[in-house]
């Protein structure tokens, strides 16, 4: 499966869990954040994150939570779930 197909199929599982929490969420559809979700007055960036495997180092993402939160800093919180990159 494609980097990109991963990743949507991701984002979809992301949205549906944050909807049966009492979010509303809106898909961005390739923009970024990748969602916006609005629960009890806040309004949440979700991003979906890949990993990658790195020559025995592990699974390392290609962004840190921390550079996601400062890019992200306008909203009231950010969500950032993960999936893995075939390797």
């Amino acid at each position: 499966m494609a980097t990109s197909e991963r990743h949507e199929e991701r984002l979809k599982e992301v949205i549906k869990e944050l909807r049966e929490e009492g979010y509303k969420v809106i898909d961005l559809e390739m923009k970024s954040p990748d969602a916006i979700a609005v629960k009890n007055n806040k309004i949440i960036a979700v991003e979906v994150l890949g990993r990658m495997y790195i020559n025995g180092k592990g699974w390392k993402n290609n962004f840190t939570i921390k550079s996601k939160k400062e890019i992200y800093k306008m909203f009231d919180d950010v969500i950032i779930k993960t999936f893995n990159y075939d390797h």
